[in-house]
């Protein structure tokens, strides 16, 4: 619920806070996110839909939102909350997986629109 009105996902969210709705589903929790991390941490450059190369190969790396100043954070953002599902050790183990190829990136955050199992808090 927000402000009485029930939403579906977080893109309408994003539209009722912004005014307009982003044309690919899911971009919404991104970029609230994104705004949210950049709001904390006012001396970081946060972009957003970032792509970055694997250090060992020539495979590339949709990243969320990238908070660089210190160092370098990869977000990924998962919103499950239209489905009412929770982020799952696959989403994390795909994180931890990317980090391990991008040698410029010195950690990660998943942020869930839901929750998370109990298997991936562990």
């Amino acid at each position: 619920m927000w402000h009485g009105v029930k939403l579906k996902n977080m893109d309408d969210l994003y539209c009722d806070v912004f005014g307009s709705k982003p044309r690919k589903r899911g971009t919404g929790y991104e970029l609230l996110v994104a705004c949210v991390l950049k709001h904390l941490n006012r001396d970081a450059e946060t972009t957003h839909n970032v792509f970055m190369k694997s250090f060992y190969s020539k495979d590339k790396y949709q990243i969320d939102a990238l908070l660089e100043d210190d160092n370098s954070i990869f977000v990924e953002s998962k919103d499950y909350s239209e489905h009412g599902q929770k982020v799952g050790r696959s989403d994390i183990c795909k994180l931890s997986g990317a980090l391990v190829l991008l040698k410029d990136v010195d950690g990660g955050i998943v942020a869930s629109s839901t929750d998370f199992t109990r298997p991936a808090q562990r």
